[in-house]
């Protein structure tokens, strides 16, 4: 999984905190509940409703960020 999100957190500028929270969430939900929820018509409203559970907690939030960046960061040679 940490490939897959690191692949599409990759093209996300680290400047918007909300894209790569919003990537997180939607490859973890896929990846746990299955491929299938993304063609499901609430699936974006059960996004928006964990990112923003997730932006609630300002640690987790700064946490959660601090975390996606060094995903995002090409990795050393």
């Amino acid at each position: 999984m940490q490939s897959r999100l690191s692949a599409r957190i990759a093209g996300i500028g680290t400047d918007n905190p909300a894209r790569l929270r919003r990537a997180f969430v939607e490859t973890v939900l896929l990846r746990e509940l299955g491929e299938n929820l993304a063609r499901d018509p609430e699936f974006g409203a059960l996004v928006a409703q964990v990112c923003e559970q997730l932006e609630s907690q300002p640690a987790v939030a700064q946490n959660l960020h601090e975390l996606l960046v060094r995903l995002a960061a090409p990795a050393a040679p």
